[in-house]
């Protein structure tokens, strides 16, 4: 037997396991070989690990882009919250009877279309930010990435 290389254990070795503790003959060389094997399985996942880890601190490119795109993002949706509340509160107001102020009805359709496209378009812009498609993600790579593949 080789004590440099690690053997192949065959799982049938169980059925012929002791089950009970006995005077088992103590090899040295045998007990060496397996405290080295342990010693290498520990190493390798001692640095599997340390990669992991390395792996787990990168910052993806979608990471980075959402980090940048989410105070802008809140911003946009907040100021539509506040313009539709605003074209609202006119269009409530023009249709009070007894109020003295009044929009005709070109202004209203104005007001009320704008809303609808700024609706509409808010959300095809964050649709197509967060499903961008490969050939987008493609221009942005950057040139070391396609060394690596």
């Amino acid at each position: 037997m080789s004590q440099d290389k690690p053997r192949k254990f065959d799982p049938r070795i169980i059925d012929v396991a002791p089950v009970e503790p006995g005077d088992q003959d103590f090899d040295p060389a045998q007990s060496g070989f397996y405290l080295r094997f342990i010693g290498e399985l520990s190493e390798e996942n001692a640095s599997l690990k340390s990669e992991l880890e390395k792996i787990k601190g990168r910052k993806t490119f979608d990471d980075v882009r959402t980090e940048l795109l989410t105070p802008y993002a809140n911003k946009v949706f907040w100021f539509l919250c506040v313009y539709c509340v605003a074209v609202l509160s006119l269009l409530v107001k023009s249709g009070e009877i007894d109020s003295g102020f009044k929009l005709g009805d070109q202004v209203l359709s104005i007001l009320s279309g704008s809303t609808a496209v700024s609706a509409i378009g808010l959300v095809g812009i964050v649709v197509r930010g967060l499903f961008y498609t490969s050939k987008s993600k493609a221009m942005l790579r950057s040139p070391h990435e396609d060394e690596g593949s």
